[in-house]
């Protein structure tokens, strides 16, 4: 496409404004689960933010809700902080940042998670 100035205006748009105009190069993401650390569910992807010159993945929009509590809170959050899964995504972490029995949690969890979503296919 050539090279863009480095002053030029950083706009995003929602994905669906341009589907069916364009043709994307990543793993449409809506509608996936979101998984806290410790692999449990705790809202969903509602959208996702792109740029319309590079067509280039930039924020998806998180809808955080757990169980039985109506305080839903919604966030843009950055593509790269995305650690995304088969049909689920958890913000990054390391594991340098979680407690020994909530890594062993977790793990257990997204084996868990990912063998239910085998079977569905």
């Amino acid at each position: 496409m050539g090279q863009f100035p480095q002053n030029r205006l950083r706009a995003y748009m929602p994905i669906g404004a341009l589907e069916g105009k364009r043709d994307f190069n990543f793993q449409d993401i809506r509608g996936f689960q979101v998984l806290n650390t410790t692999g449990h569910k705790v809202g969903a992807v509602k959208d996702i933010f792109v740029d319309p010159n590079t067509l280039e993945p930039c924020f998806a929009y998180l809808d955080y809700q757990k169980f039985l509590n109506f305080n839903v809170k919604a966030f843009l959050v950055p593509w790269e902080e995305l650690v995304i899964g088969t049909d689920y995504v958890q913000t990054r972490w390391t594991e340098h940042e979680l407690l020994p029995e909530t890594l062993a949690e977790q793990q257990a969890n997204l084996a868990q998670h990912d063998k239910a979503g085998a079977g569905k296919h």
